[in-house]
């Protein structure tokens, strides 16, 4: 996407490189025509261009547009319809739209699979056959087929572990919407224990505690055994109703929402929406 943005010819001034050939002496330089990736700017550039094209193409492309202005994030695109056929309309208008500005959408992939099999396949999202199924949906993992979110642990147990270790484990349970906050509270919780025990970040755990940090490395598998539905509504409700929590104990507090559908026959479903636990301090 960046590079189909141009850079006002005065501004290029400021977007300069330096080049080296290996029999040369002295340097050419050069200045950057496109945005660039890595520049400060670049991101706000190119969500700012994305909205201005959705702006001048609003009156032909109104769904589209709409979805431009509202559900983006950098250069990926998250949107959902209630049918197959709006979905359909709304694909076709994104491509078309964005052609417009000289960028070519793909990566799609979606839970029909009847929609699914309408993609050409070098449109389509690639992924390996390990994980055929699954799609990363802004750095989540979505089994977008079945429509769940679920959760990957890809770390391995050090036999002498040391803070280092910990917190390098904590950091790669990644979960922006907080539906993993119980288990990430816990893996604080301990973590804001190695600080008060003082341990630099290469100390060995004293016993007692490399035990316990044992058995939370080893439960964490069972992360991998979580499916959080996507999809939180259900056909024509009756009303619907966020239902908002929060408590707090001596280590920790939290917050969680959940949306309840209540049907004409008066039965209801309850499903988790959002959670959050406030950074814990050391």
């Amino acid at each position: 996407m960046f590079r189909q943005i141009l850079v006002a010819p005065h501004q290029r001034e400021y977007l300069r490189i330096l080049w080296f050939e290996d029999n040369m002496c002295q340097s050419i330089t050069f200045k950057l025509n496109t945005i660039t990736y890595g520049t400060a700017s670049a991101p706000f550039c190119a969500i700012r261009t994305v909205k201005q094209l959705a702006l001048d193409e609003s009156s032909d492309f109104p769904l589209a547009s709409e979805i431009a202005l509202s559900d983006i994030y950098m250069d990926d695109r998250i949107i959902g319809t209630n049918d197959i056929k709006t979905a359909q309309i709304l694909q076709s208008q994104l491509i078309d739209m964005f052609a417009k500005g000289g960028m070519n959408l793909y990566k799609w992939t979606t839970n029909s699979l009847e929609l699914l099999n309408s993609f050409p396949s070098s449109n389509q999202e690639r992924t390996f056959p390990i994980d055929a199924h699954v799609s990363k949906t802004l750095d989540v993992n979505w089994l977008h087929l079945d429509d769940y979110f679920i959760f990957k642990v890809d770390c391995k147990h050090e036999p002498n572990p040391k803070k280092r270790n910990v917190l390098s484990v904590i950091a790669r349970l990644y979960d922006p919407l907080g539906l993993l906050g119980p288990v990430i509270c816990k893996m604080n919780i301990f973590l804001q224990k190695l600080w008060v025990e003082k341990l630099s970040f290469d100390d060995p755990l004293p016993q007692p505690i490399a035990v316990e940090w044992k058995h939370l490395f080893l439960s964490l598998k069972s992360i991998e055994l979580i499916k959080i539905p996507h999809w939180i509504l259900v056909d024509s409700p009756q009303k619907l109703e966020l239902h908002c929590f929060s408590d707090s104990s001596q280590a920790a507090y939290g917050a969680v929402i959940y949306l309840q559908c209540v049907m004409p026959d008066d039965t209801s479903t309850s499903k988790l929406v959002e959670g959050q636990v406030p950074r814990l301090l050391s």
